[in-house]
């Protein structure tokens, strides 16, 4: 399951008539354990996702989480067989491309679940780790300053993981290259970053624009 894929359900079920039980939907798995459904609904045509199946299954303390512009609804409705239902529907239109990549992360944490009850409690457990980047992420997105400083970080990763050094016996992981750097502060507008043979050095100007000023090592440096 993929982000452009939840936008092109949504999309497809938006231009259906609206349904009498104000819920249009699709099902997105149909080996998972627990019925997984893409829906819109009415009668404000919001995104959102359904999950449910039979038994009465309860978040521990009743605890349903929460995000901004999202709203969760848990329902246990009664049988027989009584069933589980875990509404999640997006009220911030604004939030629609996040929120394409919640529900597509939601989809697959509870379709690798061999139980109902398991995929509702990962479910649950995976819109807790939402939670902190819904409250983060300002709902006009990211600044292109911001979006420049991430491309720039995964850039310098992945040219990390590529070195030579992160190939060798001594290192066991990929990411060992990674925590062998050591923090070093410079200035209070400053920080160096220090590989055995790359140093980089980042430094904020006046303008408070972030830029990467030059790159020093030790002994034939590698600048990044």
């Amino acid at each position: 399951m993929t982000p452009e894929r939840m936008m092109e359900a949504w999309e497809s079920l938006g231009q259906e008539t609206a349904h009498p039980a104000g819920i249009q939907r699709v099902r997105l798995d149909t080996e998972a354990a627990a019925d997984l459904f893409a829906c819109v609904f009415w009668p404000a045509g919001r995104p959102g996702l359904l999950i449910e199946g039979d038994g009465a299954y309860r978040p521990a303390g009743d605890r349903i989480p929460t995000c901004r512009g999202v709203r969760t609804v848990h329902e246990v409705v009664a049988g027989p067989p009584e069933r589980t239902v875990l509404r999640i529907i997006l009220e911030d239109d604004r939030l629609l491309d996040i929120f394409a990549v919640l529900s597509a992360d939601l989809i697959a944490t509870a379709a690798s679940e061999s139980t109902v009850a398991a995929a509702l409690r990962r479910r649950i457990d995976r819109i807790c780790l939402w939670q902190g980047l819904f409250e983060r992420v300002p709902v006009e997105g990211l600044s292109e300053e911001r979006q420049r400083g991430m491309i720039g970080e995964l850039l310098i990763l992945e040219a990390l993981r590529a070195m030579p050094a992160c190939r060798t016996r001594s290192t066991s992981t990929p990411g060992h290259c990674l925590r062998v750097w050591r923090y070093r502060p410079c200035s209070a507008w400053a920080r160096s970053l220090r590989f055995p043979v790359t140093a980089i050095w980042f430094a904020r100007s006046g303008s408070r624009r972030s830029r990467m000023s030059h790159a020093r090592a030790t002994r034939s440096p590698r600048v990044i």
